[in-house]
């Protein structure tokens, strides 16, 4: 790394990933992540509203995952409109289970304004 060096016990991150998709209706409080390659699914209840009255109109991109047996625990996510970060034991925890980038040529928009952020929670994961 350039010359740097820190202590302590490092691992190897192996990082794998896996086509997504994003949507929401506008009528609907809920948000669907489909996992279609592995058979997973989840639902984001947006109890707050951050999302009212907004579609999110199958936004395509790449769900990105430490442990592929680890994704139903990604009970709690950080959203916002270039990404969906899913975590653990809480939104701001610094250690991820899995997080969603839209790909680069999508033109639709995950229905958050700018460079907010919104936190949601009880994310429910199922299969397909």
């Amino acid at each position: 790394m350039d010359g740097w060096s820190a202590p302590g016990n490092w691992k190897d991150l192996s990082v794998g990933s896996v086509t997504a998709t994003i949507r929401k209706y506008d009528d609907e409080n809920t948000i669907t992540v489909t996992v279609g390659p592995v058979n997973k699914k989840a639902v984001i209840t947006d109890s707050k509203g951050y999302l009212n009255q907004k579609e999110v109109d199958g936004v395509q991109g790449l769900l990105y995952y430490k442990n592929i047996n680890d994704i139903n625990n990604g009970l709690f996510a950080n959203y916002n409109e270039d990404r969906i970060v899913f975590y653990q034991k809480q939104w701001f925890a610094t250690d991820f289970v899995s997080y969603f980038i839209p790909y680069e040529s999508n033109t639709k928009s995950l229905g958050i304004p700018g460079t907010t952020e919104v936190e949601f929670e009880n994310i429910v994961w199922s299969n397909t």
